[in-house]
């Protein structure tokens, strides 16, 4: 007689459960307001392990938002100019002597997608590519990784920046108008970074240190929040 097939799971809680409470956490509920490719029990259910969920969803997040067109937003630009634009960067001018050239270098707001919730995007699947656990299966593990480094390519643009959740969470909570795709993205970076937090105790190097009781922690606070948004809203 065939055993039932065990859905995959992180330290014993099945991962289609904890999508569900993730999205709770999230405020991404009532789940009709979610795309159908993510909800399906197919999907969810199919990865082996929590990362491969969050990187699945994640690419296919960021490879619709590069159909559509990238989110963009007024950033600090310095640039070398023949006029006058924004404020003046007089010791910089002075120091590249660009007045010889008749330039100046000026600081101004330039609308762009080289925005901070794109580069945390961006810096969130370039690291998934080298600490991200996918599973046991290589074949599986090397699709992913070649759909992370294909999408890190077509960001090409938009810089790299030092992640921790605080950087993450400021941008993810500072105006509350990110569109609905770019709040789940973010969401799913802050968890990422959460679980994967680095070390500095070799000099410079940065290495992952993945403490089971640092993520256990990080699953803790998610199912207070899931306890808590699940008894608002049933």
């Amino acid at each position: 007689m065939n055993n039932p097939i065990t859905p995959h799971a992180e330290y014993g809680i099945p991962i289609r459960n904890l999508w569900h409470m993730l999205l709770y956490a999230w405020n991404e509920v009532p789940l009709n307001n979610l795309r159908g490719w993510a909800m399906k029990d197919a999907f969810v259910e199919s990865a082996p392990t929590l990362d491969t969920l969050l990187a699945s969803v994640l690419i296919r997040l960021m490879q619709q938002r590069l159909r559509i067109g990238l989110g963009s937003e007024y950033v600090n630009e310095t640039g070398t100019l023949r006029g006058i634009r924004g404020r003046i960067q007089f010791g910089e001018t002075i120091r590249r002597h660009t007045l010889e050239e008749g330039k100046l270098v000026c600081e101004f707001q330039g609308y762009s997608a080289n925005s901070l919730k794109n580069q945390i995007i961006r810096s969130t699947l370039a690291r998934l590519v080298n600490v991200g656990r996918f599973g046991p299966d290589p074949a599986q593990v090397q699709e992913i990784q070649q759909k992370l480094r294909r999408l890190v390519r077509d960001l090409d643009g938009i810089d790299f920046v030092e992640l921790t959740p605080d950087f993450i969470r400021r941008q993810l909570y500072a105006r509350g108008r990110h569109d609905h795709d770019y709040r789940l993205m973010l969401s799913i970076c802050d968890l990422i970074v959460q679980r994967q937090m680095p070390s500095d105790s070799e000099g410079h190097t940065r290495a992952l240190v993945p403490l089971i009781d640092r993520e256990l922690l990080v699953l803790y606070k998610v199912y207070e929040r899931f306890v808590a948004n699940f008894y608002r809203l049933n």
